[in-house]
């Protein structure tokens, strides 16, 4: 079921140090209201979705183009991780799949 993705497959095998890494690297974002949050990590998804590409992220998302920009900086305000950095990014998805896969509640 992860075949296609060996950070969702790594996450899985090891839900409480995925839980753990969510936890670092998320920090105060997961202590937002929930629909703040879910706005977020949904960005966040779709961003990486999309290759890193703030207009089509915006186009799927149904926003203007400014409103990921300020929610990435945003995310970047809350974690202390900027999107621009190819290791934040890394540790940023990382989180992201553990969130996803239920290791820890959004």
């Amino acid at each position: 079921v992860y075949g296609s993705s060996p950070i969702a497959l790594l996450a899985a095998a090891s839900p409480d140090a995925a839980s753990e890494v969510a936890r670092t690297v998320f920090g105060p974002l997961l202590t937002l209201p929930t629909t703040e949050r879910a706005v977020l990590l949904d960005t966040l998804g779709v961003w990486f979705a999309t290759g890193g590409s703030t207009t089509l992220a915006a186009e799927h998302l149904h926003c203007h183009r400014n409103t990921v920009l300020y929610r990435l900086g945003r995310i970047t305000e809350l974690t202390g991780r900027r999107t621009s950095d190819a290791d934040s990014c890394a540790e940023l998805y990382v989180a992201l799949q553990a969130v996803r896969l239920g290791t820890i509640s959004e």
